[in-house]
């Protein structure tokens, strides 16, 4: 299973360059990231490799919460997306994040966090 961290880094040059630095001598492969400013930085990262990726992070000072992150194989055109979140809306299962891991031609890999991993999990 996948899993996606969320880390808050003061909002300043070099935070994520020593993020990635540190995870990369772990040996860490990021999966997929993205990284937003709002009040401070807020980066969420998911990654392979939970044990080294909480080692880094652990020593790295900065809070971080992590969640579960569930994969689905969707035909890859359009309203594939809107299909598979009006479903989980339609259950009450909220979409706390969403990442388009990989494409091709014909599919597209989604991750995503909810708030209620088993509900979903059932409905994939």
């Amino acid at each position: 299973m996948l899993t996606e961290y969320c880390i808050k880094l003061p909002d300043e040059p070099g935070q994520m360059a020593t993020l990635c630095e540190a995870l990369a001598e772990k040996g860490v492969n990021l999966m997929t990231a993205c990284a937003l400013t709002a009040t401070g930085a807020v980066v969420a990262i998911v990654t392979e490799d939970p044990k080294s990726t909480m080692e880094v992070l652990d020593g790295f000072g900065h809070e971080y919460h992590t969640n579960d992150v569930l994969q689905i194989s969707v035909p890859h055109k359009p309203g594939s997306l809107a299909a598979i979140s009006r479903t989980m809306g339609n259950a009450g299962i909220n979409i706390s994040s969403l990442y388009i891991m990989a494409k091709d031609e014909d599919t597209a890999i989604i991750a995503f966090t909810v708030d209620d991993t088993e509900a979903a999990r059932e409905m994939i």
